[in-house]
């Protein structure tokens, strides 16, 4: 066992809208990511056997506006996702939540200083990881989340979190 596990962790931190914005294409759940890839390849797998035994060329020009429009869904659910974020908190244009992050053997808890909320994930519900400039994000099945801002944290600190996570939580992968 690492020497992380054998004591409580804390982890001072600002969770502000830096932090939101680097995990926004994190933020739609994979499940409809590879649903508008498989509309996206069958729609122009089927366009291009249609054009090319029909010769009619006019549908690349459908081609190009369905690829256009799933591509137009993606980023506008990434905004959408991000904008209800900042609706719900409108602390985060105002400097962002002071936030306490403790490891503790069985879980980790987020004591959200700004509000006085608090907030537990058992390591057990952890399945993904996400890793970005600004914080380090661990998803649930359900593809709720906890991130661990980076904006406090040395690279010491950062090894023994990572290392934690791997070792505490059995279906840990990371996330495209």
């Amino acid at each position: 066992m690492s020497e992380a596990l054998t004591q409580t962790l804390n982890l001072p931190g600002c969770i502000d809208d830096k932090v939101y914005q680097s995990l926004r294409k994190y933020l739609l759940p994979p499940l409809f990511k590879i649903i508008l890839l498989v509309l996206f390849v069958g729609y122009e797998i089927s366009m291009v056997v249609t054009t090319v035994t029909t010769r009619n060329w006019a549908n690349i020009i459908w081609m190009v506006l369905f690829g256009g429009l799933l591509i137009f869904l993606y980023l506008r659910n990434q905004k959408t996702s991000i904008k209800r974020i900042f609706k719900s908190h409108p602390e985060l244009q105002s400097g962002g939540f002071d936030v306490l992050l403790t490891f503790g053997a069985e879980n980790v808890k987020l004591f959200n200083h700004t509000t006085g909320s608090e907030r537990t994930l058992a390591y057990s519900l952890i399945v993904s990881m996400v890793e970005t400039d600004a914080c380090i994000a661990c998803f649930t099945k359900r593809n709720n989340f906890l991130m661990i801002p980076k904006n406090q944290m040395t690279d010491d600190m950062r090894e023994k979190i990572l290392t934690l996570l791997h070792e505490k939580c059995p279906k840990l992968r990371k996330r495209w």
